[in-house]
Order: structure tokens, then sequence, then C-alpha cells
């Protein structure tokens, strides 16, 4: 079975100036490590989905989601943001936790591990934890289920 969590794709102190130079780091970096086959495409479906609403969730937190047919694998990626930025409708985030799936091949585990991730957020220490901690602290937070 294959992990949803890469450390590699955890992402700490990232340095940017607006949400598109964001957008742009996060699928040339989805595109490098192959998870996914065509970028323009994914992003272009991305911003789709950002069109549709809000992802923020508070706490200077977005939850984007990269519901795309070029996604190979399903991933949970995050960017912690070394200076806030604004996300959509002057809300300022810190913390992006950008989910990667395929429409087409989401299964019962994808979709479990993300209520279990929904579920996580609505805590406001794990919310917390998730921008304070160490990418190997990190890593443990988001694949295991309840240990913050």
């Amino acid at each position: 079975m294959q992990p949803l969590v890469y450390k590699e794709l955890l992402n700490l102190e990232v340095e940017v100036a607006n949400k598109s130079e964001l957008i742009a780091q996060m699928t040339d970096q989805l595109l490098s490590y192959g998870m996914i086959s065509e970028q323009q495409q994914f992003m272009e479906d991305l911003l789709r989905r950002e069109a549709e609403g809000s992802t923020v969730i508070g706490h200077e937190t977005a939850l984007p989601h990269g519901l795309s047919t070029t996604v190979i694998p399903p991933a949970i990626v995050v960017y912690r943001i070394h200076n806030p930025i604004d996300w959509d409708d002057n809300h300022e985030v810190s913390l992006i936790i950008l989910l990667v799936m395929n429409p087409e091949e989401t299964d019962e585990r994808i979709l479990s591990a993300i209520r279990n991730l929904m579920f996580k957020l609505a805590d406001d220490s794990f919310l917390s934890a998730l921008k304070t901690k160490s990418r190997e602290e990190l890593y443990s937070l988001l694949t295991r289920s309840k240990e913050y």
C-alpha cells in the first residue's frame, strides 16, 4: 500500500511572495517528484477548484484540493510559509495542506485518510503542532491516528 504522506513533501519555512508563486512552487515540486504527469493541467484543475470557493479553514490554514486526472499517486502535501500570504478574500495563511488526488482513482483508504485529517484539523492543538514541529515530528503527526 502506497503512503499518502511523504517526508520530502513536508515543506517548512517556505519563502514565497503570494499565492500564485506558491501554487507554481507546489506544482513544480509535484512534477519533479513524479506525483503528477502534467503540470499545467494540474495547476488549472487546482485553480478551478480554488475559484469555486474559499479553502481557508481558519487559524491561518488553507486546505486546497488538487483533484486532477494528472495525479499519479495520491498525497497530502504540507507547506509552512515563513511570512503569511494572502490566500483569498484577505485571509492570510501560513499553513497550506494540499490534498493531491485523482478523482477517478479515489478509494476508501484515501477517503478514510482525508476524513481522519479533517477530524484532526478541527483540534487547535493539532493545528498548533503542525505549525511548530520539525519535519520528523510533522511526519509522525500526519501518519499516526491520534497522537499530538
